[in-house]
């Protein structure tokens, strides 16, 4: 490649130099027409700048000229297949390079994809974990209120029981109940009287203690005659 430009620098310095001469050699030609008195200056200066345009470019191309002749060819070729090469190879690296980048986007973009389908995951986990412990403090509660329920059917159903037991007993041993109790009763309130009579004399000092019962008898004599009532009052019903 620097041949050929070596040559066409020769070529075109030739040419320039053939050119220069041949509008020299149209400056030193006598008029043609002497008749012709006046000069274009215009033209003249035009040709005078093109003139000196073109020496300095013969004095550019003559000295690139020298430096081709000082310069190796033939190590200008290696250094040029050499670069060559190594941009031969830097496209394949680049190519190399913008495969991988491809496969990591893909790769990055599923484990993107796997991250987020993880914390969705975790977020409904978490949700559902709420939601299971409303449940759980749910049914306990439900539970205690059915352990309550069944404790107060259970004293219920014993009290039906014993109640149900009473009302299986024949009509005439409730009569015969009753009949115990009333006298019991009779025989509580005759003593009671009796009890507050003694009382009554003890206080005026018509008798003496060692003939009175006592206030605890009176006390437990009206607790048994409370109790009776309420038996009788029961059976009445």
């Amino acid at each position: 490649m620097d041949s050929n430009v070596a040559a066409q620098t020769v070529s075109e310095n030739f040419y320039l130099r053939t050119r220069l001469r041949q509008m020299e050699n149209e400056d030193r030609k006598p008029e043609t027409f002497n008749q012709v008195n006046f000069v274009n200056t215009k033209e003249l200066d035009k040709l005078k700048r093109r003139n000196a345009a073109l020496h300095s470019s013969i004095t550019d191309l003559e000295k690139e000229l020298v430096l081709l002749k000082v310069v190796n060819v033939t190590e200008l070729c290696h250094e040029y297949l050499h670069l060559d090469q190594r941009r031969s190879y830097l496209n394949n690296e680049n190519i190399s390079l913008r495969n991988i980048l491809l496969n990591q986007k893909f790769d990055v973009k599923k484990a993107t994809d796997a991250m987020n389908l993880c914390q969705e995951k975790r977020r409904l986990n978490d949700e559902q974990n709420v939601l299971l412990r409303l449940d759980i403090e749910m049914f306990r509660k439900r539970r205690k209120s059915i352990l309550q329920e069944v404790h107060d059917l259970s004293q219920k159903e014993k009290r039906l029981e014993s109640t149900l037991h009473f009302f299986s007993t024949s009509s005439e041993e409730i009569k015969k109940e009753i009949q115990k109790t009333t006298h019991d009763n009779l025989k509580k309130d005759q003593k009671i009287e009796k009890l507050t009579h003694d009382l009554m004399l003890l206080g005026k000092g018509e008798i003496s203690c060692e003939e009175s019962e006592g206030d605890e008898d009176i006390e437990g004599l009206r607790n048994e005659y409370v109790y009776l009532k309420e038996q009788l009052q029961v059976l009445k019903k």
